[in-house]
């Protein structure tokens, strides 16, 4: 696939952006400067270099000119124009802010109830590790705003689905650098790709080689199934939290 059709089947332009919204292009410019909108995942020069937040500057692209939102940023303009109607353009930053971070804080204590251990933010007990959690919801805030979430999470309006993708990309990172694989954790890692798989984007074609997905879910999901294919046949993938829980322990 070309980067123009890429772009064209998971992006909008900011003009499109701008009418799905219902606002001038210059006020969604405007709200990206102010930081209460996420940035462009992409642009488009005219001498055919994408720029990709991420992955940084690629030559000879066939794109149009233009700068590409993920469509979910609709949803980070709603709220913004929502904020702004109610507290006013100087303290909506702040606002939203901390309307993010109190949606995020809240996934991130669902999530090591349900999914994942997130021994980082979390006693065995549940208590709550407020400082680290904190951090997270600050980088994560930084990385809606200059349009990161936009280009590797799936459905980046969601703040639950940032949080699902992401803590699952750092459980299957950790699991990666491992040298073997043990029989009791190929089940539950099956299913967490699966479900990685769904939560993340495909990637413009010149950046999927240095990719999560590309090194997750095609190379490590490789040798996971290479290993399961060499033990008995489990019994069906369904998530197991207290499975999924055991492959955190330290090998």
């Amino acid at each position: 696939m070309s980067v123009a059709r890429y772009l064209a089947a998971q992006y909008w332009t900011s003009e499109r952006l701008a009418s799905e919204c219902g606002v001038a292009e210059r006020t969604l410019d405007a709200l990206v400067d102010a930081g209460i909108v996420p940035a462009p995942s992409y642009r488009v020069h005219a001498q055919g270099v994408l720029t990709s937040v991420v992955f940084g500057e690629f030559a000879g692209m066939d794109a149009a000119p233009g700068a590409y939102f993920h469509p979910g940023t609709k949803r980070w303009v709603r709220r913004a124009l929502q904020v702004i109607a109610r507290v006013g353009l100087d303290d909506a930053p702040a606002a939203l802010r901390r309307g993010f971070e109190r949606r995020f804080a809240a996934a991130l204590r669902r999530t090591d109830r349900e999914l994942l251990r997130i021994e980082d933010c979390f006693a065995p007990d549940g208590t709550p590790r407020d400082a680290a959690i904190h951090a997270r919801c600050s980088t994560a805030w930084t990385y809606l705003m200059n349009g990161t979430f936009g280009l590797c999470v799936r459905d980046c309006g969601s703040v639950a689905s940032i949080v699902r993708k992401e803590l699952l990309q750092e459980h299957l990172t950790r699991y990666a650098a491992r040298e073997t694989i043990e029989d009791r954790d190929v089940a539950p890692l099956l299913t967490l790709l699966d479900i990685y798989a769904d939560a993340a984007m495909p990637f413009a074609p010149p950046e999927y080689p240095a990719s999560s997905r590309k090194r997750l879910v095609e190379d490590f999901g490789a040798r996971v199934r290479s290993r399961a294919s060499r033990i008995a046949p489990a019994s069906p993938r369904r998530l197991d939290r207290e499975a999924v829980r055991i492959t955190e322990r330290t090998p």
